[in-house]
C-alpha cells in the first residue's frame, strides 16, 4: 500500500486566477478577466476541471470555430463528473 489516495478540493478563486495566469510561461497567451471568471465559474475551482476548461479555451484561440464549451462538457461526461 505505498500509493495513497489524496483528495484535492477546489482552489480558492485567487489560486484559480494564479493558475490561469501561468507564471511559468510568461510569453504564453493570456485570458482576459471575463474569460477567467467564466472558466472559474464553469469549473467550480476544481483543479482538474479548471485545467480541462482552460485547455479547451486555448483550443478555441487556435481554432475560432472550435466549440470549447462543448469540448469541455464532453470531457466531463466521459469522466462521469457531475457539473
Amino acid at each position: 500500500d505505498f500509493l495513497q489516495v489524496l483528495e484535492v478540493g477546489p482552489f480558492t478563486e485567487e489560486e484559480a486566477h494564479r493558475l490561469l495566469a501561468h507564471p511559468w510561461a510568461p510569453d504564453a497567451s493570456r485570458f482576459d478577466e471575463t474569460t477567467c471568471r467564466e472558466l472559474i465559474a464553469l469549473s467550480g475551482c476544481y483543479p482538474y476541471r479548471l485545467q480541462r476548461a482552460a485547455h479547451h479555451r486555448y483550443e478555441a484561440l487556435a481554432d475560432p470555430g472550435y466549440d470549447w464549451r462543448a469540448g469541455y462538457a464532453l470531457d466531463m461526461e466521459a469522466l462521469e463528473v457531475p457539473e
